[in-house]
This record gives structure tokens, C-alpha cells and sequence, in this order.
């Protein structure tokens, strides 16, 4: 990619695109939640970002966030994480500087669906949620830098589950909901597998919604959310 291509790459879309990764998987300073602190890490994000086009290692970007958080006054001791995060720098930036795949929702091995705006989302979780009412399933809603989002339908509850752009390398999110509720298994099928969670990850179900719709528009995990690390 020459540098016009690449300044038109960073300034359409990846430069929002970033920013969101950086917030969910690394975000020393915890403002995930802060909508006034949405911009905190666009420095750093600028410099990852040309370190990537360079052809920088894993090394070499771990050792940029950790860099990063001595400079804003943290201490540059969380070697775990940044090693996960310079795992999802890499994966992100080699499916974003591809063809783009397009926004599926599958449902199973051998079930997708090609989901353009979010009227096709919604019709087609709205056929699902009926479909599945007798056993319900979780929905993954794939985007094209790499992440995924799943969603519950079927019941009138859904719990929502985030992985990056490097399936392989955490953190990975789930919804929280009630945290008072029963420590029990609420049920959910994957490809007509067990795929449960806790009744305290169940949320309203319209709020999963508006996150499934957030994440197809923008890539974003909706702050309107509560997320834990799963």
C-alpha cells in the first residue's frame, strides 16, 4: 500500500477502527465508559498504526505499548496483556488492509446470512428469535476487521459475547446483567451444541439489540453495555 492509499486507508476508517481496538483490549486508563475520554489513546494509536505499515514484529509493538503507558504516568508492567493486544494489532491490520469480506450472521456450521444494513439485521434475528423459540441459539455477527459479536435469540433475555480481531488471544467479553441473579446455567445451542451461559450475562433483550446494531454500523461495543472479561 503506497502513501496516499495508506492516508485514505487511515482517515476513511481504520483510525476509528483502532481507537476502538485499543480501547476494548488495552485501555490502561479504563475509559471505556467515559464518552468525553473516547480519543485518550489516538497518539499512541497513530504511532501503532505507522509502526504497522513499516512491518513492525510483535516485539516491536509490545514494546510500543508499553512505552505508551510509562508515558502516560502507568507503570509498564502488564506484559500479558500487551502481548495480547500487539497479537490483535497484527490480526486487525492484516484483515483491514485486505479485501474487504462483507458482514455475515451464522447461526451455524452450515447457516450464515449476508447482513448489508441494519433492517436485514434485524429481520433476520426477528426470524430467528422465532425459529429458535423452542431452543434457542446464539447468533454471531462477524465484521470485517476480524471481530465477532454473538447474541442470544429465542429468549426474551440475550446475552451478548465479544472476541477481537486474533480469536486466539484474549481478553474476550460477555455481557453483565444482574450479578444478584442465581449462579445457574441459562441455556443456549451453538450448531445444536451446549453453549450456555450464567443467568447473571443475561441483559434486556432490545439493549442486545442495539449493541448487535452499534456493532454492525460501527464495529463498536455499545457503552450502554455492561462488559466483563470472559
Amino acid at each position: 500500500m503506497d502513501v496516499s492509499a495508506w492516508q485514505g486507508w487511515w482517515s476513511v476508517r481504520d483510525q476509528a477502527e483502532l481507537r476502538e481496538l485499543l480501547l476494548v483490549t488495552w485501555d490502561p486508563k479504563g475509559v471505556f465508559y467515559d464518552p468525553e475520554a473516547q480519543s485518550e489513546y489516538d497518539a499512541c494509536a497513530g504511532r501503532l498504526a505507522r509502526m504497522l505499515r513499516e512491518g513492525a514484529g510483535l516485539n516491536a509493538l509490545e514494546a510500543e505499548l508499553a512505552d505508551a503507558r510509562y508515558r502516560m504516568g502507568l507503570p509498564a508492567n502488564d506484559v500479558r496483556r500487551e502481548h495480547f493486544v500487539a497479537q490483535h494489532l497484527l490480526a486487525w491490520h492484516a484483515r483491514s488492509t485486505s479485501e474487504p469480506e462483507g458482514v455475515t450472521l451464522y447461526w451455524d456450521v452450515a447457516e450464515a446470512a449476508s447482513v448489508a444494513t441494519v433492517e436485514d439485521l434485524d429481520r433476520l434475528l426477528d426470524r430467528l428469535a422465532e425459529e429458535f423459540r423452542e431452543k434457542p441459539v446464539r447468533a454471531t455477527l462477524g465484521i470485517d476487521s476480524g471481530s465477532v459479536l454473538s447474541i442470544g435469540v429465542g429468549r426474551d433475555m440475550t446475552v451478548l459475547a465479544y472476541v477481537g480481531p486474533d480469536p486466539g488471544a484474549p481478553p474476550y467479553y460477555v455481557s453483565l446483567g444482574d450479578e444478584a441473579a442465581p449462579h445457574e446455567e441459562v441455556a443456549f445451542y451453538w450448531s445444536g451444541e451446549y453453549s450456555p451461559c450464567l443467568r447473571s450475562h443475561l441483559i434486556a433483550g432490545e439493549l442486545g439489540r442495539d449493541a448487535a446494531r452499534l456493532f454492525l454500523e460501527q464495529g463498536k461495543l455499545s457503552r450502554a453495555v455492561r462488559w466483563t472479561e470472559n
